[in-house]
């Protein structure tokens, strides 16, 4: 629960960055804001300073571009440990397959491959 509310907070203060604090030189923003989400002129002054302030934006870049690179935002789809143990077994499978054709032994058994450990996972 506590984790949703945290969650909850971090947007609450992206949004007012992005759509307000980031643009409040603009005329009538303050006064909009302060109505809107009831809160105070010296707070909200404090808090569009703090948003301005280029160490501030440094934080704010570097994680922007930390969260660039990521490639997966997610753990696990629908189906989870299941379904990732038998998506990661068939692709080892298909990798020896592969192998095997390569190296021109198709005739062979070849054996199943080796669980997968759990650092891969």
């Amino acid at each position: 629960m506590l984790q949703i509310v945290g969650e909850r907070w971090r947007q609450f203060k992206f949004d007012l960055t992005r759509k307000w604090a980031l643009a409040a030189d603009k005329d009538g923003v303050d006064d909009i804001v302060c109505e809107k989400y009831g809160i105070s002129k010296e707070k909200w002054t404090q808090f569009c300073q703090t948003r301005r302030d280029p160490s501030w934006e440094d934080v704010r870049k570097k994680a922007q571009a930390s969260q660039k690179q990521n490639t997966a935002p997610h753990v696990l789809s629908r189906g989870g440990y299941e379904y990732l143990d038998e998506k990661l077994m068939a692709e080892k499978t298909k990798r020896r397959l592969e192998e095997a054709a390569q190296s021109g032994s198709t005739g062979s058994i070849i054996d199943p491959p080796s669980p997968i450990r759990r650092h891969v996972k």
